[in-house]
């Protein structure tokens, strides 16, 4: 659950707020820094110098249909958006069917 992570995170890091500090997060992980920063401002904390965030859209674009959600949809729409609408993975390795099929269930 992602809130639980976050408010675990912005507590443990609480102690080290007392110096200029910058959040890093890659895929994943940029959501979750993300987050984090909008937890300590909410808590009147001070915030990072800077935020690096990678492997991740930005958390206003939405690259998915919200009323069809990518786990529900057809096979190949799956793979298509997140080839080349997330470019989460290339199309190069999803061409190779017995690779699609060891990835679909852990996508889902």
């Amino acid at each position: 659950d992602l809130a639980t992570i976050v408010t675990a995170l912005a507590d443990e890091m609480e102690q080290y707020l007392d110096r200029p500090y910058a959040l890093f997060g890659d895929s994943i992980g940029a959501l979750v820094s993300y987050e984090v920063i909008r937890e300590l401002q909410r808590r009147g904390a001070p915030l990072p110098v800077r935020l690096f965030a990678s492997g991740m859209v930005a958390p206003q674009i939405v690259w998915w249909d919200p009323d069809a959600p990518l786990h529900k949809t057809a096979d190949a729409a799956l793979f298509d958006g997140l080839v080349h609408d997330a470019g989460m993975l290339d199309a190069v390795s999803l061409a190779n069917d017995e690779l699609r099929q060891v990835m679909l269930p852990v996508l889902r």
